[in-house]
């Protein structure tokens, strides 16, 4: 029995595998099925889902090189869940104080994307958004790929990438990634 409403079935984990699913997803049109797929695996609250779509959205735009704004955002949450897309716009009114970045997967959506609206560096934007969020792996991992693909392999300090553990096999499987992606 999926129970819907039960706070497990809206956890954030999903939203780590975002930037795998983005990164394969680069050429489409339309990655949200795919988004959706991959996270129903372990969460199948279409809330959870359309935060993976969201955030794989915004991963393809920064990929793509465009810039991200708000506005950005709020269009690419057109057609989601309806609480999905409230959440989003209140973005623009929250301070870091307002945001929770808990294990409730709207909550982790909302503080990695202001964290992405409102950090100039990739150091201080992690840092800070671990340092506040409650669920501070999650909300890490999201809002680092987040700023992490907006300031590049050159935003990221190099004594962070020295301590990079099997970096030749992450590069092996973006690079194995980018050569399956399909096209549009």
């Amino acid at each position: 029995h999926r129970d819907l409403h039960s706070f497990p079935t809206r956890r954030s984990s999903d939203l780590m595998r975002s930037g795998p699913v983005a990164v394969y997803c680069h050429k489409l049109d339309d990655w949200r099925p795919w988004s959706r797929q991959v996270s129903a695996l372990t969460h199948w609250d279409p809330r959870c889902q359309d935060c993976c779509a969201l955030v794989d959205g915004v991963l393809i735009k920064l990929f793509k090189g465009e810039e991200v704004s708000f506005e950005t955002i709020a269009a690419l949450a057109e057609g989601l869940d309806e609480s999905v897309v409230e959440a989003v716009s209140t973005l623009p009114q929250l301070g870091l104080d307002d945001l929770k970045g808990g294990g409730y997967v709207i909550d982790t959506t909302l503080m990695a994307l202001w964290s992405l609206l409102n950090f100039d560096d990739f150091e201080e934007g992690v840092a800070t958004t671990v340092t506040y969020a409650y669920d501070a792996d999650t909300v890490g991992a999201v809002a680092g790929c987040l700023l992490g693909a907006k300031y590049g392999l050159e935003g990221i300090p190099q004594r962070w990438l020295q301590q990079l553990q099997q970096k030749e096999l992450l590069e092996a499987g973006v690079a194995a990634l980018l050569a399956a992606a399909p096209s549009a």
